[in-house]
């Protein structure tokens, strides 16, 4: 299974890609139906940029996680007006489909890396934005959840003035 998870990387972002580890989640072991949990690491590369970087002591660093998905651990608790503001709403809210729900585990990774691709090239702000990592949590039964964390970088804030060359000092004169 691991091994068919990175043809997924090389055909959109990677340009190389390899099983890292691939262990039995610890108690996630049911003899009767025959499963278990499995964790899976896979180490990629990403293909080169076509636009070179921007100067990189003019501009500032920043990263951002996306959720995609039903994050089965998270629990959401409007803020009072919020509540208020749902009560008051007769239309049932909208429920929007899960990209993540795939037949195969390799179908959920193409549809997290095509979400979180898109979403790196929305923002027209992000310069040189990147995928930094990504999260599957994939199960035939069970509704699927991803994390892309994708880093990009933006011009200084205003007010701020880009950092000095680092070049070294020159040499004092001897004598």
């Amino acid at each position: 299974m691991a091994e068919g998870l990175c043809p997924v990387l090389l055909a959109s972002v990677a340009q190389d890609c390899a099983v890292h580890s691939a262990r039995v989640v610890p108690d996630s072991v049911d003899p009767v139906r025959g499963t278990a949990r499995f964790r899976i690491e896979l180490a990629f590369r990403l293909k080169p940029e076509a636009d070179p970087l921007p100067d990189l002591g003019a501009h500032v660093f920043l990263s951002e996680i996306l959720a995609v998905g039903d994050d089965p651990a998270a629990v959401t608790i409007p803020a009072p007006e919020e509540a208020a503001e749902t009560a008051e709403d007769d239309a049932a809210p909208e429920e929007v489909a899960n990209p993540l729900d795939a037949a195969s585990v390799t179908d959920a990774l193409a549809a997290l890396v095509t979400t979180v691709v898109q979403a790196c090239s929305a923002a027209d702000d992000r310069q040189a934005c990147r995928i930094l990592s990504l999260s599957l949590d994939w199960a035939a039964d069970a509704p699927a959840f991803g994390q892309g964390r994708v880093g990009w970088l933006e011009p200084l804030p205003e007010g701020m003035l880009p950092a000095p060359s680092l070049d070294p000092a020159p040499e004092a004169p001897q004598g």
